[in-house]
């Protein structure tokens, strides 16, 4: 069925392309943003901070006079401590604006597909959107991007913790070296923090389909994911397998072949030439393709099957496609008519 969808709408492949041309410039953005950070002078930034405070001044003033503040004890900290928190809010906005760019992709997709399970054999209404990608880009745009910001700074969170405990980590790695405790400690906490991130990122993947499907804010669709999840445990489970079943065939199996036939054919072409290098590029590039169309196979297919379970409980199964209604249980109006 992820196939029939994306037939109709090619440009489904083509999207993530601007999404990864969005993330090198966030990249290159970060990179460069820490690069200034990290090279500041200390005089100059305790300077910046001086003059900023002294602007404040006044403020501050008035502000202890309304709520009874007070200044004593206060310093001026030190450039060391002024570039982690520059460093620390900079990395911050790098993932919020990172997770929010594929938030927005993810809710995109999603909504085309949507329009496609409901619309696909409406003749007056699927021909009216040209292109159901950029109209779902819309859609997102112009109603959605307080979920996809919300969401997406969720995610942005937990893995700046993440971050935060990776230093930990390394700055206590004397330390666990002597006391094992400790080190075991360490390890359950990032791995328990690993385990959360992976399940915070799976329930926001279908809150953002039920967004795009039913309009809701980022809350509602999550409590619709739960809700789902109860109801059609085992649905669930086998729409991950299949998943992964793909994930594994196009991201391992693909880019090793393309690298296998790159190296037997830069051999046959110049046996002077090392075939490695090259075969290696081809790798690499295989994958980051394989990786961008499974990840608009995982969207397209998670979208198809939260369609039809909202088709089964509100329309009987009307829309669903009779395969798909066979796989999933779904003893519609539809399906017994065929």
């Amino acid at each position: 069925e992820g196939s029939h969808v994306i037939a109709p709408q090619p440009l489904q492949l083509v999207f993530p392309f601007i999404t990864i041309a969005i993330m090198v410039v966030l990249i290159v953005y970060f990179m460069v943003g820490a690069v200034f950070i990290g090279t500041l002078n200390n005089e100059a930034l305790e300077g910046a901070y001086a003059n900023m405070s002294d602007e404040f001044a006044g403020a501050y003033a008035n502000a202890s006079g309304y709520f009874n503040i007070s200044a004593d004890g206060a310093s001026m900290p030190e450039a060391s401590q002024l570039k982690w928190w520059l460093g620390g809010y900079h990395l911050l906005g790098f993932l919020w604006s990172a997770n929010f760019v594929l938030a927005t992709t993810t809710c995109t997709l999603a909504g085309s597909v949507c329009y496609w399970f409901f619309y696909r054999d409406n003749d007056d209404e699927w021909p009216r959107t040209s292109g159901p990608v950029f109209a779902s880009l819309w859609m997102v745009v112009r109603y959605h991007l307080g979920s996809m910001a919300f969401g997406s700074l969720i995610i942005a969170v937990v893995q700046f913790l993440r971050i935060i405990l990776e230093y930990i980590d390394q700055k206590t790695a004397d330390l666990q070296e002597q006391n094992f405790l400790l080190k075991l400690a360490m390890k359950c906490v990032k791995c328990c923090m690993w385990c959360f991130e992976r399940c915070i990122k799976f329930v926001s993947g279908y809150a953002y389909i039920y967004v795009a499907l039913n309009g809701d804010s980022f809350c509602s669709a999550c409590r619709a994911t739960f809700m789902l999840f109860l109801n059609y445990p085992a649905q669930t489970s086998m729409n991950a397998f299949i998943q992964t079943l793909l994930r594994v065939l196009q991201c391992v199996a693909l880019p090793l072949m393309c690298a296998l036939s790159c190296f037997y054919y830069a051999q046959e072409v110049d046996e002077s030439v090392n075939p490695l290098l090259p075969s290696v590029f081809a790798l690499v590039l295989a994958y980051i393709v394989a990786r961008v169309f499974s990840g608009v196979y995982e969207t397209t297919i998670d979208t198809i099957f939260v369609c039809a379970m909202r088709d089964k409980d509100k329309y009987e199964g009307r829309h669903t496609p009779e395969d798909l209604a066979h796989v999933l249980d779904i003893d519609g109006a539809k399906a017994e008519e065929r």
